[in-house]
């Protein structure tokens, strides 16, 4: 997408008109070291500040620029719901492929599907991605979106009831697609094992720490399990460990083999061993 200004925000062509504008009206040159020249100054970079604010708001107009929250808004008259972690480009193209999508296409259903919040990811398979399936057949492989009693959120595979909400969703009166057959595979969840060494402060309460610990990585985990694309990566599971109350320091994120997704697979924690040094 192009970028485009709505108003034009050159810091020094505003002083110097502004400059200008004061030489006319008083009928005098001004020079750098006039106290006038201080406040002038001063109202170019008001102007400055104001131009930016005004730029922002008129982005916010139109959806191809636009940011939360006022995306989110251009989202509800489209019928888009943000999903969880999503960002704002990811968020905006779905909006957009709403609003010139028709009913009954993959992208419509795709966005039918991920509205329901027992779904976190999608997979969609048709005849031309896998020509074993049957004519008139789309697979569909969604990932459900499970919360553990902490509250953690993460990804796992869908339930039979889950199914039944997809189908019953899809084949609405009012979402209008009729005709193609619906069958569902299983997402496979592919388990990451490794080691992390933690330094602790001084005189932490060694059950509270590791308590804090394994949280943070059981909800970097379940994150990283909500989407089928979500990469590993060793310096934002060592983030996460940082932010635990107690730790003082990560010496190692050990993680040496990671296996290589194939579709419909996604990461979910395997048997993380921790440290304590």
């Amino acid at each position: 997408m192009s970028e485009i200004q709505f108003i034009a925000n050159d810091p020094e062509a505003i002083l110097s008109e502004t400059i200008a504008t004061y030489q006319q009206a008083a009928g005098e040159t001004l020079h750098p070291a006039d106290p006038e020249r201080i406040l002038i100054d001063v109202m170019a970079y008001r102007e400055n500040v104001l131009r930016a604010r005004m730029e922002f708001l008129m982005r916010q107009n139109f959806v191809q620029y636009a940011t939360a929250p006022a995306l989110d808004n251009w989202g509800a008259l489209f019928g888009v719901s943000r999903l969880s972690d999503e960002a704002d480009d990811e968020c905006r193209l779905r909006i957009l492929n709403n609003t010139h999508q028709a009913i009954g296409t993959e992208e419509a259903y795709r966005q039918r599907i991920l509205s329901l919040p027992e779904v976190s990811d999608l997979m969609i398979t048709r005849k031309s991605d896998e020509p074993t399936l049957p004519p008139g057949t789309i697979r569909l492989t969604p990932l459900m979106r499970a919360v553990s009693q902490d509250g953690v959120e993460s990804g796992a595979v869908h339930t039979a009831e889950l199914e039944q909400t997809i189908l019953n969703t899809i084949q609405a009166a009012d979402f209008g697609v009729i005709g193609p057959k619906f069958i569902f595979s299983e997402a496979h969840p592919v388990p990451l094992s490794g080691r992390v060494s933690v330094r602790a402060v001084l005189g932490a309460d060694r059950e509270t720490l590791e308590r804090n610990v394994n949280r943070k990585i059981a909800a970097y985990f379940g994150t990283l399990s909500l989407h089928y694309a979500g990469d590993f990566g060793a310096y934002d599971l060592e983030r996460a460990v940082l932010a635990a109350d107690g730790v003082l320091s990560v010496a190692a994120v050990d993680f040496s083999n990671i296996p290589v997704k194939r579709p419909a697979d996604f990461y979910v924690q395997g048997a993380v061993t921790v440290d304590y040094l």
